[in-house]
C-alpha cells in the first residue's frame, strides 16, 4: 500500500512539472504600443526632432474630432503574422496624411502606389495616452486597393 501512494504521489509530481512550461518565448497576446505625443507629433509636423507647440495642437485638435489616425508607415515586418511592440515604438515613422477611417484613406489615396514592395499602415488611437492598435502589411503598388495582413503585435 505505501509503494503503490508514493508511485501515485510522483506520478502527480511528474505531472505537475510537465504541465508547467517555463518558456523564454515572447507572449503571443495582442498589445498596444504607447507613442509619447511628442514623437507623434513631430512624425505629422517636420520631422525635425522635437514637437512643436503648433505639432502637439494639431494632433489634440485632430483627436477632439476623430477616434482614429490612420497613416501610411514602414512596413514594420515583410514576413510573418506578428511585430514585436519594441519594433513598433523603435521603427514608427510616418510617411503620409493622418485620416480619419479605412474607408477615408483607401479614398483619398485611391489608385497611387509606392514603388516599394511593401508599406506599412498603422493605426493610431488616443485615450489619456496615444497608442499604436493595428498596423498592416501592404504591397505598395496600388495600396488602397489591395489586400491588407493585419499584424499581430505582440510583447
Amino acid at each position: 500500500m505505501k509503494t503503490s501512494s508514493l508511485f501515485l504521489l510522483f506520478m502527480i509530481i511528474g505531472l505537475f512539472f510537465n504541465s508547467c512550461k517555463n518558456t523564454t518565448e515572447p507572449n503571443d497576446e495582442s498589445v498596444t504600443v504607447e507613442i509619447s505625443m511628442d514623437k507623434l507629433s513631430d512624425q505629422l509636423g517636420d520631422k525635425d526632432g522635437t514637437a512643436s507647440s503648433e505639432e502637439k495642437q494639431y494632433v489634440l485638435y485632430y483627436f477632439n474630432s476623430n477616434d482614429q489616425m490612420w497613416v501610411i508607415t514602414n512596413c514594420m515586418n515583410a514576413e510573418g503574422e506578428t511585430v514585436k511592440s519594441q519594433v513598433v515604438r523603435e521603427n514608427f515613422s510616418i510617411y503620409s496624411d493622418a485620416y480619419s477611417s479605412e474607408e477615408n484613406f483607401r479614398k483619398e489615396n485611391q489608385g497611387i502606389s509606392i514603388r516599394t514592395q511593401w508599406i506599412g499602415i498603422t493605426v493610431i488611437e488616443k485615450n489619456n495616452k496615444i497608442f499604436v492598435t493595428k498596423t498592416f502589411r501592404s504591397p505598395g503598388p496600388n495600396y488602397a486597393s489591395a489586400e491588407w495582413e493585419k499584424l499581430k503585435i505582440i510583447k
